[in-house]
C-alpha cells in the first residue's frame, strides 16, 4: 500500500492530512518562502520561472555534505510554514 492510498484512507475517516509535497511545491514556486534562501546558497537551482527546480537543487545537494547542511538550515528557517 502506498502513501496516497493510506492518506486517502485516513482522509475518508476524517483524519486531517498534511501534504508535505504540496507544501514544498508552494515554498519552491516563484515568490515562495524558500526561494530566496535556497537560491542564495544554490543559485544553480533556479528554475526557468524564477522558483526553485527540485531536480537542479538535488544535483547541488545529493552527495555534498556541506550542501545538505545548508539545505537543512534553510528548512529550519521555513519550518513555521508547515505548522
Amino acid at each position: 500500500m502506498g502513501k496516497s492510498t493510506v492518506s486517502s484512507m485516513f482522509r475518508d475517516e476524517g483524519v486531517p492530512i498534511v501534504d508535505a509535497d504540496a507544501i514544498v511545491h508552494d515554498l519552491y514556486k516563484p515568490g515562495g518562502a524558500a526561494v530566496a534562501p535556497l537560491l542564495e546558497r544554490f543559485p544553480a537551482a533556479r528554475a526557468e520561472d524564477g522558483g526553485v527546480s527540485r531536480p537542479l537543487l538535488s544535483k547541488e545537494v545529493v552527495g555534498n555534505e556541506v550542501a545538505v547542511t545548508h539545505n537543512l538550515s534553510c528548512w529550519c528557517n521555513c519550518r513555521c510554514l508547515c505548522s
